[in-house]
């Protein structure tokens, strides 16, 4: 459904596909983040498997997908999609993306009960070191871009649960429905 929802037919380019504009991606991006989230949470907290073997799955799937990516295409890089197989191939590691840092979320407050604030300040640290390395190695661009964009998936999840203890659920919810429509429109 995203993947309809923004890809659309482009004059002059036949059978290529071209990204939308930044807000209609924006939009799809946070319906699959939702989505994503939701299948990593009722994996864990429904059918009760633990964080460590949901983070393990979907890091083995986002592996396979990143991996058949760069096999069929020779490149990983949002940039470069511009083909429906590229967008297919994007869109499916956005969506493990997403699970997988929600279950690793999981599975790193069980483990280390860091906190709100340890929590954000540990995923700042882990970003600091995933750009260091890209910077200091000379690592690709876009291996560095998927590992910052799971590890920063988490962040979402611990500043929803801490504005629901500030101003609890209601209020929270609303806040993030407004944050949300109003940057898919602007």
């Amino acid at each position: 459904m995203a993947v309809q929802l923004v890809h659309r037919e482009t004059p002059g380019q036949g059978k290529h596909r071209k990204l939308p504009p930044a807000p209609a991606a924006g939009g799809a991006i946070r319906l699959v983040s939702v989505f994503g989230t939701l299948v990593a949470d009722n994996v864990i907290e429904i059918f009760a498997v633990s964080p460590d073997t949901t983070t393990v799955a979907f890091a083995v799937l986002l592996a396979v997908t990143l991996t058949a990516w760069f096999l069929t295409e020779r490149t990983v890089s949002i940039s470069t999609v511009d083909t429906g197989r590229r967008a297919a191939f994007s869109w499916l590691a956005v969506l493990f993306t997403f699970e997988l840092g929600s279950a690793a979320g999981h599975a790193g407050d069980e483990a280390l009960t860091p906190g709100y604030a340890g929590t954000a300040i540990l995923v700042r640290v882990l970003i600091i070191a995933v750009r260091s390395v890209h910077h200091f190695t000379g690592s690709g661009s876009a291996i560095a871009f998927w590992v910052a964009y799971v590890v920063a998936r988490p962040v979402g999840g611990f500043l929803g649960d801490l504005g629901g203890l500030w101003f609890g659920t209601a209020l929270t919810s609303l806040f993030g429905l407004a944050a949300i429509s109003s940057s898919c429109f602007t």
